[in-house]
């Protein structure tokens, strides 16, 4: 376990470690494809001849953290071939959005066949080293670039089979190193659980003060969100112009906005003094909105900014008129996602207009229990921070972590 007591910040990581070992016992280690470690099994089954066993599609794993649900395949009420697999097998899903979907079943069942059962060959692949190994953010990379289709594109059967891996002869050494990154990961996912728990009760906070934005139980004062609040939309300053760009201000995109973090992440890229003149911007206590989106699942995202930013056309902010905490707003606007939602007008993609989010009808509650939910909200505010400190230090352990032991450096 010394691997899991070495301090973050005193570890080089090196991207291309994954494939090229440097550890004491590299010379242990071999460096082949995946077709020499594993067999992707593509049997199919006509569901016609299925009796309730267990089925998973990609929407039962998660992306995240690599955990399975499953449901019975009569309920799912299948109608085109699916594959089978077995707890020998990993389960990975081959369309781009979700090519992090990767799982370990403890059952066999059936999959869809955007998902590709992939089995271990005994005695020389451990199935618990080489999902952490097709996990690792150069391989989901790699997995990417090698995606081919217009729709949905998806990784084909022998590109993955020809992806290159490296590995420890002796499985046992896999074993080890598995169990290492499980308990590795395992803190990092207590850590995300923990802020999910604050989430859930400042939800069920939101909720219990007000009542759901949609049904209005309370009967609050009807109003538009145009009434609690100004409306900008932002913009692209013109990309010829390099002067505009620069590090004088963040320019927030889309994925600086996620449903499971309240803030808004650093942005990558930033405008000059000059870029900030032509561009949009808002300030510190403004809430940001995922109005245009390549999925509809993610129109009504939103983050709390709590630093002036600018941002682009994808993304409309409400800026709060007094009267409105800011905090009390933010709550506000994720408590009505959903209606935010059914403003859309694009069917495959997703997008809310400024003058379309303008006009969604929430409430207005009394001055005084919206003052009093934004101080609960600040106080919650500092056991959050506290908890997203430990999740980025749990994070940075397990990404560390993961480069040595695929360096031959546990």
């Amino acid at each position: 376990m010394k691997g899991l007591a070495e301090s973050p910040g005193a570890i080089t990581i090196n991207c291309e470690a994954s494939f090229n070992p440097s550890g004491p016992d590299s010379s242990q280690w071999v460096t082949g494809r995946l077709s020499d470690v594993a067999q992707v099994e593509r049997i199919g089954v006509d569901p016609a001849i299925l009796s309730d066993e267990r089925y998973v599609g990609l929407e039962h794993i998660s992306g995240d953290s690599g955990d399975l649900r499953w449901q019975y395949s009569r309920e799912a009420e299948l109608r085109s071939t699916k594959f089978r697999f077995s707890s020998r097998h990993l389960l990975y899903g081959k369309l781009r959005p979700n090519l992090k979907k990767i799982a370990r079943p403890g059952f066999e069942g059936v999959c869809s066949t955007d998902i590709l059962p992939i089995r271990p060959r005994d005695g020389v692949m451990d199935r618990d080293y080489l999902f952490h190994f097709l996990r690792q953010p150069q391989m989901i990379e790699l997995a990417v670039s090698q995606t081919s289709g217009v729709n949905l594109p998806r990784l084909s059967p022998s590109l993955l089979s020809d992806f290159p891996i490296s590995y420890p002869r002796d499985i046992a050494e896999q074993k080890r190193i598995a169990v290492i990154l499980d308990k590795a990961d395992a803190i990092r996912r207590k850590r995300q659980q923990a802020i999910q728990l604050a989430d859930e009760f400042l939800r069920s906070v939101f909720l219990d003060m007000f009542g759901d934005p949609a049904t209005n139980p309370k009967a609050w004062r009807r109003v538009i969100i145009s009434e609690i609040g100004k409306v900008i939309t932002g913009n692209t300053p013109p990309r010829e112009q390099k002067r505009y760009y620069g590090n004088h201000i963040e320019w927030i995109k889309t994925d600086n906005i996620s449903a499971a973090k309240y803030f808004l992440t650093k942005a990558t890229e930033g405008l000059s003094e000059s870029g900030l003149g032509v561009g949009r911007s808002v300030p510190a206590g403004s809430t940001l909105i995922t109005c245009i989106a390549g999925s509809p699942s993610s129109i009504g995202n939103s983050a709390y900014a709590d630093r002036s930013v600018a941002f682009n056309q994808q993304i409309n902010a409400i800026m709060p008129y007094q009267e409105f905490p800011s905090l009390f707003v933010f709550g506000l606007v994720r408590a009505s996602k959903r209606l935010i939602q059914e403003r859309s007008t694009a069917a495959m993609k997703g997008m809310v207009s400024k003058s379309s989010l303008e006009s969604v009808e929430v409430y207005d509650p009394p001055e005084s229990l919206k003052a009093r939910y934004a101080s609960i909200f600040t106080k919650a505010l500092a056991d959050i921070d506290r908890q997203i400190t430990a999740e980025t230090q749990a994070d940075i352990l397990f990404k560390a972590v993961s480069q040595r032991a695929f360096a031959g450096m546990l």
